[in-house]
């Protein structure tokens, strides 16, 4: 039998939305209250995160945990999730306490680490362990961070504090050029400026400068490169590596080529193949070859594993990412600490097939569960 009744064209976005909600009801739940349900041989894990409009990504990482959920639910089981500006948490049952909160914590959001310093000292007093304190998250302060790691012994640029703008420029012509010049207390390269002289630190636009702000050393290290292998990629393009360090685990996430002295994820060679065009533009051999050192960099790293748990235990740290270069002797230079890092989920991640980032993730979700079992034993898991 027919019909004069037009057929509904089938809703893709529809679809995809009904698969993700899915998914979804196969992710055990988390509790929002320590003494629910039966603690068994270990006890809960609090994980506190930012409340809406309280921090930058909310709610932070959450396609992590319900990656966890799928692939180990027990783990995850224990975690009792707690979110800033909500009730005060009640912490019986609770072994472990992990804080998912951007950095500078006391700087940026202040309310948030009165509550989560609260929490961290009543955690404490029970003889909970615990991760990320709120404390430590304002040792990522550049100036601060610096400092930790020269005491620490970790190779880092030269980093040069200041106040304001009379400070930074009465600091013009003892900086060596090219500096990298930007925020104390900011991420992701808000108001970052590589500066070639003092000419052009004069004139640059005061309202474009962050405060307190640093100035860094910029490091090339192409040069060094060219004259050991000269038809290497490092040799001709600028490299950032980022790690994750994840208590005693270290992950090795992506290095990245640019022609861009600033390496980010839209400057890298990758870019012009991020969201759909991966799957219809064609591979250029320079891709192709950088695909290939990134995944030789995620297999295998790059043997600095142990200077990567030492600048997190520096920090405080013990659940965070790090952003990095080597140079042709094969010695790194750290550049920044981030436990407040971003991933894009699966669906958004460039060239994820080709990068197998679905393993990539894998792997992170068994260190961060192992992290999880760990705190559940009231064990703290030290880089």
């Amino acid at each position: 039998m027919t019909s004069n009744e037009p057929r509904s064209k089938p809703d893709f976005r529809r679809t995809v939305a009904a698969v993700r909600i899915l998914r979804r009801l196969d992710v055990p739940r988390y509790r929002t209250n320590a003494s629910e349900g039966d603690g068994g041989a270990d006890g809960r894990v609090l994980l506190v995160r930012h409340g809406p409009g309280r921090g930058r990504v909310t709610p932070y990482l959450q396609f992590v945990l319900d990656g966890i959920g799928r692939a180990h639910p027990d783990s995850y089981r224990r975690l009792v999730l707690h979110e800033t500006g909500t009730p005060t948490p009640d912490l019986a049952g609770v072994r472990g306490v992990m804080f998912w909160l951007a950095d500078p914590l006391e700087e940026t959001y202040p309310e948030c680490y009165a509550e989560a310093r609260a929490i961290a000292d009543e955690a404490e007093t029970r003889g909970c362990a615990v991760v990320n304190h709120p404390d430590a998250l304002s040792n990522t302060r550049k100036g601060r961070q610096a400092e930790l790691w020269s005491e620490a012994g970790v190779p880092t640029p030269r980093v040069v504090r200041f106040e304001s703008r009379q400070e930074l420029l009465s600091l013009a012509d003892t900086l060596s050029y090219p500096v990298v010049l930007r925020g104390d207390e900011l991420h992701a390269q808000k108001k970052l400026h590589l500066i070639p002289s003092p000419d052009a630190l004069r004139a640059l636009d005061p309202g474009a400068i962050a405060y307190p702000g640093v100035a860094s050393t910029f490091v090339d290290p192409r040069p060094g490169f060219r004259e050991a292998r000269e038809d290497s990629l490092f040799a001709h393009y600028y490299h950032q590596r980022r790690a994750f360090v994840f208590g005693p685990t270290v992950c090795f996430h992506h290095l990245y080529f640019s022609a861009e002295p600033i390496v980010t994820t839209p400057s890298s060679t990758f870019w012009p193949y991020a969201g759909w065009r991966q799957h219809f533009r064609w591979k250029s051999r320079l891709v192709l070859r950088c695909v290939e050192e990134d995944l030789r960099y995620w297999r295998e790293g790059d043997g600095h594993a142990d200077l990567l748990r030492r600048a997190a235990r520096s920090l405080g740290l013990a659940f965070c990412g790090f952003d990095y270069a080597t140079r042709a002797d094969g010695s790194a230079v750290l550049f920044e600490c981030n436990p407040y890092f971003t991933l894009s989920p699966l669906p958004k991640a460039t060239l994820a097939r080709r990068r197998r980032i679905a393993d990539r993730y894998r792997s992170y979700f068994r260190a961060i569960a192992a992290m999880i079992d760990a705190l559940a034993r009231g064990e703290a898991p030290s880089p």
